[in-house]
């Protein structure tokens, strides 16, 4: 039976009512922003007003998961922009793993397209995997199929 629920991302507790009895997770809720529309101190507005709101609402699914004392899995969709298949020499790899994850330094000090979403999905990522991990949550990521 499908049941739905109104939540807020932004709001702790928002998703306890209906992660309570629910074995799994997917997350797949990300603020689908590509670049700033800020002129000046793009990075402080950046991290304020995106990469902190979207931690944010990772974690409070979370918290209701964990809450729950039911949820067995998360499952967390990651992107590919998360990942190079160039290793620190700029040669191409013949596969990638999570070892291969873009550096973030190189993200922030170039902006290249899409910079903004590849942020909110990496450093919520590590977020949510660090709270897995400090909480006893299993918790795994997969990058959906991408086509082109």
């Amino acid at each position: 039976m499908l049941r739905l629920f109104k939540a807020d991302l932004r709001k702790e507790g928002s998703f306890d009512e209906a992660m309570r009895g629910c074995i799994g997770l997917f997350h797949v809720a990300a603020p689908m922003e590509f670049c700033s529309q800020a002129t000046e101190n793009v990075d402080s507005y950046v991290e304020e007003n995106m990469i902190e709101p979207a931690i944010e609402g990772t974690l409070n699914v979370l918290k209701s998961c964990l809450k729950s004392n039911s949820v067995k899995k998360v499952v967390f969709t990651s992107s590919i922009s998360t990942i190079t298949a160039r290793d620190n020499f700029g040669k191409w790899r013949p596969f990638v793993d999570e070892s291969c994850k873009i550096p973030i330094q190189h993200v922030k000090n170039t902006k290249p397209s899409g910079w903004v979403y590849v942020l909110l999905k990496v450093l919520t990522e590590d977020a949510a995997f660090q709270f897995a991990k400090e909480n006893g949550i299993d918790l795994v990521s997969t990058i959906t199929p991408t086509i082109a």
